[in-house]
């Protein structure tokens, strides 16, 4: 079977991408590296245009429950000062979702849910591939052969796409570093009851902490 797309990567960028796709009419196939989806990564924060174009994929209603709606932002100082205060409850009566946060594996699990049968395939790593006039064959590595219209890359940092068609093209370091992780805070602790994202900020670092 010939496919009118073929993505590599099955994180957001490759799912979002293919059920966008499926909702078209197009045949999709999403080759994923990795022999399962784990729950790795820390928590997102996006903004009103992610929550509208999620809506159109009609997968709000399913990740709701696993979002939290942001009403405000502060920035602090190492030593805790405030620095800046945002205040996007406003902003949320204006565009319904102005920003959110959720984790990154329940988005992907909703993802997921969205596809049609069969369009994800796992422990596919995608070792070659080649172009011509009509189409594009990748090559897996379990020596597998796919056809498809054309060759979406959405396999990461380390693309593998990429490499292959940019071999001399390197990412380049920019001198910041970012590091994420989730912690369970007991609500009784807190009057909001809402995500608040606190970003302290101090030389080139930025840490961001997300509380319940």
């Amino acid at each position: 079977m010939k496919y009118d797309f073929i993505i590599a990567g099955g994180g957001i960028a490759g799912l979002t991408s293919a059920i966008a796709l499926q909702k078209e009419g197009f045949r999709v196939k999403v080759l994923e590296r990795t022999k399962e989806l784990k729950e790795v990564g820390a928590g997102l924060g996006l903004g009103a245009n992610a929550w509208k174009g999620l809506a159109r994929l009609e997968i709000t209603n399913d990740l709701e429950a696993k979002c939290n709606l942001i009403k405000s932002t502060k920035f602090l100082d190492q030593e805790g000062n405030l620095i800046s205060e945002m205040d996007i409850e406003r902003l949320n009566q204006k565009y319904g979702v102005a920003y959110f946060t959720v984790h990154r594996a329940e988005l992907q699990k909703a993802l997921v849910q969205h596809l049609q049968p069969g369009t994800l395939e796992l422990g596919k790593k995608i070792i070659h591939f080649e172009q011509s006039e009509t189409g594009v064959t990748v090559y897996p590595e379990n020596g597998d052969t796919i056809e498809g219209d054309a060759l979406i890359a959405a396999d990461g940092i380390h693309s593998t796409v990429r490499k292959i068609c940019l071999p001399n093209i390197k990412p380049q370091y920019s001198g910041y570093m970012c590091w994420g992780a989730v912690v369970n805070v007991p609500k009784e602790k807190y009057l909001l009851v809402f995500l608040r994202m606190i970003c302290i900020i101090f030389f080139k670092l930025i840490i961001t902490l997300y509380h319940k």
